[in-house]
């Protein structure tokens, strides 16, 4: 359906489900905004992540409170909705019955449960949507925004990370920014040098799960979407031309003391090194990343029979092992609940039957059939591969405000409702090429 076709459809019956959109992308915009906090970080400033988490579960009320003002209290429950609220109830009795109650415990509860309501409300205004108009014509205006903002923070980000390095040599250097989407929006409409632009700004940025996040989807899309690989195959040839030019510029900044350049380089280093000290897989990764690699050491006592089944349910907090962290020079005691590599996480409080459950779900999304002629359906599967790329180096599957969103986007895209069977729009649909 043309956009001039979807301004002359009556939007009528689905205003309510228009403003709950139009609130979510804002709160989807605000939620790229807070990562500027996080550059308080380096200026020592105490309290930055129980604030945000606070801002965070506000903006999941309101999100619920205007799909029940606007929408009225009607959703469509499917078969992998109860299989995710068990997922996020045994846990909940778990930590009960283990007496885990604790600020950390209503923080799990409210995480989870608020990710399952946010997956069932997205995908009920993006189902009432599709049936009355074209989804794309609708995120047009919206994907420019988010791509415009999320750009806009991301070089705040640099920009302020750079100053404040350039105050002290001694603080670490990074620049959060949530760019996924942004440039899962471009990579999906071929705009190969925007994407190349964000991509650009993740590498400066120094997150190394960014990065990855953002090439793995490049890969994917290339290999997977003729009208991308043709746009990068255009792009590459610009590139031979200007070849000479890019040589000269590496080696530059290689040469330079650059510290987005130094920890890029420092990681391939050390990888290498870990890789001729260690004998096996898990001696490479403790060698590789022993800050990570502590966090399953000390994770082993606690899986153990019933627990590693079924997890240590929320609220459950573990001491990193000392002796590992004297060994490799870092803090004496530290405590953590959440462990950086995403599948842990969901073991310790979970156990495997919840990573079951969560790779069903994953397996769910990515086998669902979407119009790869929708710009936004085939952005929100590359976004979500991105994020389970980023979910091997930090635990941000479950808090990150756009996750529910293209998981939701995912079980829209193929399945239109009886009211969207309408002769007019079956022909639309046909015609745009939906499975």
């Amino acid at each position: 359906m043309s956009d001039q076709a979807a301004q002359s459809s009556d939007l009528s019956p689905i205003r309510g489900e228009l403003k709950v959109l139009k609130i979510s992308i804002f709160f989807m915009i605000v939620f790229a905004g807070l990562n500027l906090l996080a550059l308080l970080r380096l200026l020592g400033v105490p309290g930055l992540q129980p604030l945000l988490l606070l801002l965070y579960r506000a903006m999941d009320a309101v999100i619920v409170i205007s799909f029940l003002r606007y929408c009225g209290s009607w959703v469509k429950v499917r078969s992998i909705d109860l299989l995710l609220l068990i997922f996020a109830t045994y846990p909940f009795l778990i930590g009960i019955a283990r007496g885990n109650l604790s600020i950390t415990f209503a923080n799990d509860t409210v995480i989870f449960f608020m990710f399952i309501a946010k997956i069932v409300i997205f995908r009920t205004i993006l189902s009432r949507i599709h049936a009355v108009t074209d989804l794309d014509s609708i995120f047009r205006k919206p994907a420019r925004k988010l791509v415009y903002w999320c750009g806009l923070f991301a070089v705040i980000s640099l920009s302020a990370a750079l100053v404040l390095l350039g105050t002290s040599s001694g603080r670490y250097y990074q620049a959060p920014a949530e760019v996924t989407f942004a440039a899962s929006l471009v990579l999906a409409q071929g705009k190969i040098f925007t994407y190349l632009l964000f991509l650009a700004i993740a590498l400066a940025a120094g997150k190394r799960m960014v990065m990855v996040g953002l090439l793995v989807i490049a890969a994917f899309a290339a290999l997977a979407h003729p009208r991308v690989r043709r746009a990068f195959l255009r792009f590459s040839i610009v590139g031979l031309v200007l070849l000479p030019v890019v040589a000269i510029a590496s080696s530059t900044l290689l040469s330079s003391d650059l510290q987005f350049v130094d920890k890029i380089l420092g990681t391939f280093r050390q990888i290498e090194r870990a890789m001729m000290q260690s004998e096996s897989f898990l001696e490479t990764l403790m060698y590789t990343d022993p800050g990570r690699y502590v966090e399953y050491v000390s994770l082993l006592p606690y899986l153990t029979d019933w627990a590693l089944w079924f997890g240590n349910g929320y609220g459950f907090r573990y001491d990193l092992d000392s002796n590992f962290l004297y060994e490799f020079g870092m803090a004496g005691y530290l405590e953590v609940t959440n462990a950086h590599f995403t599948p842990l996480a969901i073991t310790a409080k979970s156990g495997l039957f919840g990573l079951m459950i969560w790779l069903i779900l994953i397996g769910q999304v990515l086998t669902a059939r979407i119009n790869r002629r929708s710009f936004v359906e085939y952005a929100c599967r590359l976004a979500f591969i991105s994020m389970l790329a980023q979910s091997l180096f930090a635990f941000g599957f479950f808090i990150n405000m756009f996750t529910p969103f293209y998981i939701a986007m995912s079980m829209v895209g193929s399945r239109r409702t009886k009211a969207s069977k309408r002769p007019e729009t079956l022909v639309a649909g046909q015609r745009k090429g939906y499975a």
